[in-house]
């Protein structure tokens, strides 16, 4: 479980990295959803892989943690710059 939280916040981080603009967030953001959606859909056609809604709630939830750790970081970045 927490796997799908590593693995989506870092892969949402490296996203929201490469694609850095204020108006491409929310695009950014529905593509991750829908690659949790469709990664889920193809293990539905793997053998002995299965469906899991769990799974992509984890991945949303993954995303959204990269999404925050990526607009901390700059915030943070800024404040320790500004006490030079």
């Amino acid at each position: 479980m927490i796997l799908h939280i590593i693995e989506y916040a870092l892969f949402s981080f490296l996203l929201f990295f490469s694609f850095n603009s204020k108006y491409q967030n929310r695009y950014l953001f529905i593509f991750l959803v829908l690659f949790a959606i469709s990664d889920e859909i193809h293990q539905y056609f793997v053998l002995n892989r299965f469906f899991d809604l769990l799974d992509i709630i984890l991945d949303i939830i993954g995303g959204l943690l990269g999404y925050l750790i990526f607009h901390s970081i700059p915030f943070k970045y800024k404040r320790i710059t500004d006490k030079s």
